[in-house]
């Protein structure tokens, strides 16, 4: 991917359109390697900014936090950023547009992706994420990837090179983007925690309370038996609710003969009082019947009167009329007088009014020209004068500039031999300024201090040569002590082993606990249930009695009643008698003959009541006797059912831990006490493995950090020792270089007269100083003489100007005098001509003189017209007045006819109808609640005939039901029966309840258990998969994974870095220290033998560029297989001498040149400026905005 274009509209402080940056021709095409320079905050990375925006719609320094608002350029309306970019030889263009409204609020960004051939622009994507997603797919690269790839981190890598071993990891995260594995490990190892905890919660729910197949069979045929008897009592139940229903019946229907009885009454009452409103509503109708020939007879005679009054109206109008026509005809004559005359007046006047019109605009024009001119005369007059004293003021001057260029020229000459003093002053400073580093440098290499520190650690004063073997002793020492321990505390088990071990014994000693109550509880719960089934097994017999008892005692009460009411009966026939009637049958016996009964047997009177009274009382406390029963039974039921459900749990529990103790073996207390032993005797022997292991631990733990820390002196004494040894070197070298640079100093201060006495600074600064500022006075007078003949030749041109200014102001002078003349004198001509024109005006101006008889000529055609319109219009009105005279007239005739035709119908009309007179009609019309009154009449019509009908239909069920008797019993006996039908039903209903409860929860206890289970296996499966992945990569800190894709990455991308380095540098060779913790790089000296060397030893120029092969190493591995071509590298020069600089100048067009990649270097180094010249210029042009430029 290579960028070809960058066009920029007011972004952050590069304000409006900017040149076009153009990398594919021009001075950017051919130069490759490029600077952007700039003052501080001028916007040298806005460039970048610009980039990003149109490909990605984010910054680079800010992503997608920071609004379009802000990247607008302050007080500006809109803003683009365009980026033409080549992948695989297509050419692309990208878009970026934001701008406000016209109200001020911020417009959506506009987003745009066109691919370029040749001339035509296709449009890929103009939808924001379109365009992310085509973008993507062109350059094969996200936004956070493309930003690695074309800006180089080498100011990054620096400082990861410079950082503490602790800061080094956090570092390479920020600068690779690896804190995703950091989380992806926490993730893995939270997501394994909570499967594991899931599957224990779903194993715990597994619910062990359901039936055993005998207790499900048991249950089923309860229901089967309680299920018969429930069909007997509904049976009954359904007849006695039809028998209740059928009384109820017959009592509504007796209740709706009486109100239909009454309603009846009172509709009839209702007609009486309201004969008389029904007789008028009568009447009404029949009138309505003629109404019709009424309203015909009133429109005759209304029609006949209108006649009358019209044709009187019309015959007095007409008289009116043609009298004001006689007045109107004189007035008209005399009118058409008088216009004729004035318009005489006007026609005779017209030719003297023009001419005097034509002489007035002369005048006018005549003074228009002589005020234009008059001013012109003196401001003409006053220039000349101003002209002359300027041309005077132009002469003196040119003489005193002449002779001041003449002293210029003297004062140059003398001080011509300085220079080419300018361009020597730039390799003096270069020199003096590398005196000062290598100064500097010396001052700064603290060799007393490495001494003072070798001699802290030599304690013994033994030598850092005897100092290191000793070291190397002291640490083979700890290391054997190390291993000694490690091996001790290898023939124990692991922490681990031994916690796991200690919290299973602890588990096993708390099931045999368990194991021994569960067995201890269910030996007790089967004594109980064996005594509760004998208690049940004597309650049944117990109930079976009183049931047959109770029967019994029933039967018994039945015949004694019966015998009672035969009794009674006979007793009565005597009475009956009384009520029969010869030939009607007997309600008894059925016979038509009734002879009386003599001599009645005494045991008839005999009374039962008291025996009745007696057997009801016992049977009453039968009945109570069996309710108790019946509830002790049922008690004892549920106790059973109770125990059997209990028994199956705790048969399930002991099973259970069973099967967790492995014993196949039948278990007594003794077994049970032995094993508990067993088990305490094996924790407490676990404990005192983990005692000892801790106790090994902790030694090996101190052995450890000892032999850590003598590693850490020898590492240090050995790094010291190496520092001292190269600072010893690096003194010597930089003397003799400060020496060689004094000797250039002295030579170029002699080829301009100057001796330098000693070789110090001071001296070359003097002596700069002065040589500089003789350069910068010889300067001073050549812009002083260059600037002063540029003057000289001005006020040559500004004296001719004036000559010939004055020349023309005397010749316009002498012709504006005569044209002003002249102007005077044809004013007067004009003056008199008017005045002969007008004199016979009544009114002097021709124009009030015309207006006045055009008035005149207005006013009296107006009249005339008013009047000729008034004539006319009476002679039209009086002709149609008399039209509509001759066509009243006409109909009156025959309104007449049909006033006496309406008049005869409507007689007959009211003789057929009884109405004796129109006044009758008119009475029986005015009834005005008409509509009403017959709706409320035609209502109580229906409602009598609804209401007999309804009658004679309740009065037929009554018979039909009293003719199909369904119980000879009250309603009270009934309803008391079937209350006591129903609260057994109840009760039996709802202990069938409670059985098809019992099987539908053992139904949903089982269906439960089945998901759970299911549940469990799934999520074991996924379990497995995910621990398998803990195991591997997961941590609670996210630290291991971590840790392993820093390691990976840090491999990668030294790999990437060594093909840099290796042809940028050939001396160094990166890798990373494998016995370290800490990601220590170090380096490979090709130079020295393939020695090795800390990271911190290089300088600050072989810093750069080890940090350089690191930034394109990381630019390698972000860009994947895409190519990147155009590349950025942000400051990161500043800390270079000028030897390193030109090295990493070198090295960079090396790299620009082998891999054919345009670089671009943001930097405000005044050195690299004149090195890289090709630049693009960010200019600041005041302290909000800056501008771009683009040079050579």
């Amino acid at each position: 991917m290579k960028i070809l274009k960058i066009n920029i509209n007011n972004i952050h402080s590069l304000k409006g359109i900017q040149p076009e940056i153009n990398f594919s021709e021009g001075i950017l095409g051919n130069a490759g390697l490029y600077a952007i320079t700039g003052q501080t905050g001028a916007g040298k990375s806005t460039i970048l900014d610009a980039i990003t925006l149109a490909l990605y719609g984010k910054t680079n320094r800010h992503g997608n936090d920071k609004p379009s608002e802000e990247i607008i350029t302050r007080n500006q309306k809109e803003a683009f950023s365009e980026v033409t970019f080549e992948v695989d030889n297509e050419v692309y263009l990208a878009k970026w547009n934001a701008a406000f409204t016209r109200t001020g609020s911020l417009r959506s960004d506009v987003r745009q992706l066109y691919k370029i051939d040749g001339d035509n622009f296709l449009l890929l994507a103009d939808k924001v994420k379109e365009v992310d997603l085509k973008i993507e797919e062109i350059i094969g690269l996200k936004y956070e990837q493309f930003t690695k790839s074309i800006l180089l981190a080498q100011n990054n890598f620096s400082a990861f090179l410079k950082a503490k071993p602790d800061e080094r990891a956090e570092m390479l995260s920020k600068i690779t983007g690896t804190q995703i594995y950091e989380l992806i490990s926490k993730k893995v190892f939270e997501q394994a925690k909570t499967l594991e905890s899931e599957i224990n919660i779903l194993r715990s729910s597994i619910n062990a309370n359901f039936l055993s197949q005998e207790e499900l069979e048991k249950i089923t045929n309860d229901i089967l038996e309680k299920e018969k008897t429930a069909t007997i009592q509904k049976n009954q139940l359904d007849t006695l609710i039809a028998e209740i229903a059928w009384l109820d019946a017959i009592d509504l229907v007796k209740k709706e003969i009486e109100n239909k009885n009454t309603e009846l009454q009172e509709i009839d009452e209702h007609f009486k009082q309201n004969e008389a409103i029904y007789l008028k509503l009568a009447d009404f109708n029949k009138a309505k019947l003629i109404e019709t020939d009424f309203q015909a007879f009133q429109n005759a005679e209304i029609n006949c009167q209108n006649n009358f009054n019209e044709t009187t109206t019309t015959a007095e109008s007409v008289k009116n009329l043609s009298e004001q026509l006689s007045n109107t005809e004189p007035k008209l004559k005399i009118a058409s007088i008088n216009l004729q005359a004035a318009k005489g007046e006007l026609l005779l006047k017209k030719p003297l009014i023009e001419q005097a019109k034509s002489t007035i605009n002369a005048i006018s024009a005549n003074k228009e020209i002589l005020n234009e001119i008059a001013p012109r005369f003196k401001r003409t007059t006053e220039d000349n004068a101003v002209n002359e004293k300027n041309l005077a003021s132009e002469t003196q001057k040119k003489s005193a500039l002449e002779q001041t260029i003449s002293a210029n020229e003297k004062v140059i000459v003398s001080l011509s031999k300085y220079e080419s003093w300018d361009a020597e002053k730039g390799s003096v400073e270069l020199l003096y300024r590398d005196i000062e580093t290598l100064q500097s440098e010396i001052n700064n290499t603290s060799i007393d201090q490495l001494q003072e520190q070798l001699s802290a650690y030599d304690q013994e004063k033994i030598g850092v040569e005897n100092l290191i073997p000793k070291l190397h002793e002291e640490i083979n020492k700890l290391t054997n002590d190390t291993a000694s321990i490690e091996k001790q505390k290898n023939e124990f088990p692991s922490f681990e082993i031994l916690s796991q071990t200690k919290e299973d014994l602890n588990k096993q000693l708390e099931n045999w606990a368990k194991l021994a109550k569960y067995i201890e509880t269910s030996a007790v719960e089967k004594e109980n249930l064996k005594k509760v089934e004998e208690d049940l097994k004597k309650g049944k017999v117990q109930k079976e009695n009183l049931e047959k008892l109770i029967s019994e005692k029933k039967d018994l009460v039945k015949t004694l009643e019966e015998n009672k009411t035969l009794k009674l009966l006979v007793a009565s026939l005597e009475e009956h008698r009384h009520n029969l009637k010869d030939g009607d049958p007997c309600a008894l016996c059925g016979s038509t003959k009734h002879p009386y009964a003599l001599n009645l047997p005494k045991d008839l009177e005999e009374n039962d009541d008291s025996k009745i009274e007696k057997i009801s009382s016992e049977l009453k406390g039968l009945n109570a006797e069996e309710v108790n029963c019946i509830k002790s039974i049922s008690a004892l039921e549920q106790q059973i059912l109770t125990s059997k459900n209990n028994l199956p749990i705790l048969e399930r529990e002991i099973n259970v831990l069973k099967t967790i103790l492995k014993i196949d073996t039948p278990l007594t207390a003794d077994i049970i006490q032995l094993n508990s032993d067993e088990t305490t005797r094996l924790l407490e022997k676990t404990e005192e493995h983990v005692a000892s292991l801790s106790g090994l631990t902790s030694s090996l733990e101190v052995q450890t950090k000892l032999l850590s820390s003598k590693k850490d002196i020898l590492n240090k004494v050995e790094m010291i020792h190496k520092d001292y040894q190269t600072a010893s070197a690096s003194i010597i070298k930089n003397k003799g270089a400060i020496k060689n640079n004094f000797e250039i100093i002295v030579e170029k201060f002699q080829q301009f007269g100057h001796t330098l006495d000693t070789q110090n600074l001071e001296s070359v600064a003097i002596i700069h100083k002065q040589l500089t500022a003789t350069c910068t006075l010889l300067n001073e007078e050549k812009e002083k003489l260059k600037a002063n003949q540029n003057t000289l030749g001005e006020l040559k041109t500004s004296l001719a100007t004036l000559q010939t200014q004055d020349k023309n102001f005397k010749t316009e002078i002498e012709s504006l005098k005569k044209e002003i003349t002249k102007l005077t004198e044809l004013e007067k001509t004009y003056s008199d001509q008017l005045h002969n024109q007008t004199k016979t005006f009544i009114l002097k101006s021709p124009v009030e003189e015309e207006n006045r008889l055009q008035e005149i000529v207005n006013r009296g055609q107006e009249s005339v017209d008013k009047l000729t319109q008034t004539f006319n219009t009476l002679s039209a009105t009086i002709k149609t007045k008399k039209e509509t005279l001759e066509k009243l007239t006409s109909e009156k005739t025959e309104l007449d006819k049909k006033q006496e035709t309406s008049k005869q119908n409507l007689q007959s009309k009211l003789s057929e109808n009884n109405f004796e007179s129109l006044e009758a009609l008119t009475e029986a019309l005015s009834l005005t609640d008409n509509e009403s009154i017959s709706v409320q009449k035609k209502n109580f019509d229906i409602s009598k005939q609804q209401t007999e009908g309804a009658l004679k239909s309740s009065r037929d069920r009554l018979e039909v039901l009293l003719g199909n008797p369904l119980t000879a019993k009250s309603k009270d006996e009934l309803t008391t029966y079937r209350t006591e039908l129903d609260a057994i039903s109840s009760a039996l209903h709802q202990e069938i309840g409670q059985l098809r409860e019992q099987i539908e929860n053992n139904g949903r206890i089982l269906e439960e258990n089945k998901q759970i289970v299911e549940n469990i296996n799934s999520k074991t499966k996924d379990f497995e998969k995910w621990e398998l992945l803990n195991k591997t990569i997961g941590s609670a800190d996210g630290k291991t994974f971590k840790k392993f894709a820093q390691d990976f990455t840090l491999s990668l991308l030294i790999q990437h870095a060594n093909k840099h380095l290796e042809t940028m540098f050939r001396r160094y060779e990166l890798f990373k220290d494998d016995n370290s913790e800490e990601m220590e790089l170090q380096i490979k000296d090709n130079s020295f033998y393939g020695e090795i060397r800390n990271i911190n030893s290089l300088s600050g120029g072989e810093t750069f560029l080890v940090s350089l092969s690191l930034a394109l190493g990381l630019s390698d591995l972000a860009s994947k297989k895409t190519k990147i071509r155009s590349l950025f590298i942000d400051e990161g020069f500043g800390t270079l001498d000028p030897e390193n600089l030109n090295n990493a100048l070198d090295t960079l067009e090396m790299l620009r040149q082998t891999e054919n990649r345009q670089i671009g270097i943001i930097s405000h180094i005044d050195e690299l400026k004149k090195r890289v010249t090709t630049q693009i210029k960010v200019n600041k042009i005041s302290n909000e905005y800056s501008n771009l430029e683009i040079v050579d």
